[in-house]
């Protein structure tokens, strides 16, 4: 059981306007439009960055107030609205804090893009691996919705996303191929994006590498049991730069106690396709599983369902209190 903090106290005052949360929402269930762009000069209404801490303060601290952060799986697609797409993340932020979860490939010419697939036939209007097309073919494409419907957006550069990204959000960067990391480390720190990026790796041999890379950028570990912890600290990666990704399918209350006593945030994933636990909330009708899991010890909750985690968070907690409290680190 996680301690009570300042912002957990005011967010039960949310109780007592359950209707001001449905408006919150209701822009994000009916996909409203918003005006977006990737020049990174308005700051989002919602915005996450950390403070003089650092990112790893800045989530220890918001570990300590008692609040617990929605990452949107892909930047949060919903219908006009594909999966790692600018104007997806401008509409996922316009409606509440979130952490992107994205993807990163790169073309046959070297760019660095946001696309999930190795391939182009799901997800966007051309055909062909990525890694054999180029950034001048790659660029007409045009992006498709989860539906399979034609969007007006394109697929966007990771250099772009970095630079939208300062004063908004924090991103977690899925980069698809280990080869890449060195550039993608590069990109990070050409847009002075250190503060701002979580790189995901997947096994030891990952995380071990990225340290190596750069002592300052946070990464996410596949942390299934505590002795998984103890072999990267052996390796010499520092604990207070990891988050521990904990799986997707059980949680494990144990385990996020012990990672929480050690100073590493947890991420707890609710995604995962028709299987997943977002599935079963939906068809159950119980949004309040989210919160469910956050009270077990979990700092992040990666979903497909972001709007929807976020409004369940939102009743016992009020994250902007949280978020205020702690950007001066």
């Amino acid at each position: 059981m996680r301690r009570i903090g300042r912002a957990a106290l005011i967010g039960f005052a949310a109780l007592i306007c359950s209707t001001c949360d449905d408006a919150t929402v209701s822009s994000a269930d009916n996909g409203a439009a918003i005006d977006s762009g990737a020049s990174g000069e308005a700051a989002a209404p919602f915005a996450l960055a950390a403070g003089p801490g650092g990112l790893a303060g800045f989530l220890d601290c918001l570990h300590q107030e008692d609040v617990t952060l929605v990452s949107a799986h892909r930047g949060g697609s919903a219908r006009g609205y594909p999966e790692n797409a600018i104007e997806t993340f401008e509409r996922t932020l316009s409606n509440g804090y979130a952490l992107l979860e994205i993807d990163v490939r790169a073309t046959a010419d070297g760019v660095l893009v946001l696309l999930h697939d190795e391939d182009l036939n799901r997800g966007t209007t051309c055909n062909g691996l990525v890694e054999n097309t180029t950034w001048s073919a790659l660029r007409n494409c045009r992006l498709t919705d989860y539906r399979g419907g034609q969007t007006r957006f394109t697929v966007p550069r990771l250099d772009d996303v970095l630079t939208w990204s300062a004063g908004r959000t924090i991103l977690q960067l899925d980069v698809k191929e280990l080869s890449l990391m060195e550039d993608v480390v590069d990109a990070v720190r050409a847009a002075r994006a250190v503060d701002r990026v979580i790189l995901i790796a997947y096994t030891p041999r990952a995380v071990e590498r990225m340290a190596r890379l750069d002592r300052r950028i946070m990464i996410s570990a596949s942390i299934d049991r505590i002795g998984d912890l103890d072999r990267l600290q052996d390796a010499g990666v520092g604990v207070s730069r990891l988050v521990a990704w904990t799986g997707n399918r059980t949680p494990d209350p144990e385990l996020f106690s012990e990672l929480s006593r050690r100073g590493v945030p947890v991420i707890f994933g609710t995604l995962g396709g028709r299987d997943s636990i977002d599935r079963e909330i939906e068809q159950s009708g119980d949004d309040g599983r989210y919160r469910e899991i956050a009270e077990m010890g979990v700092d992040i909750i990666g979903s497909d369902r972001a709007d929807r985690a976020r409004r369940a968070l939102e009743r016992e907690q009020d994250t902007a209190a949280g978020v205020a409290a702690c950007r001066g680190g």
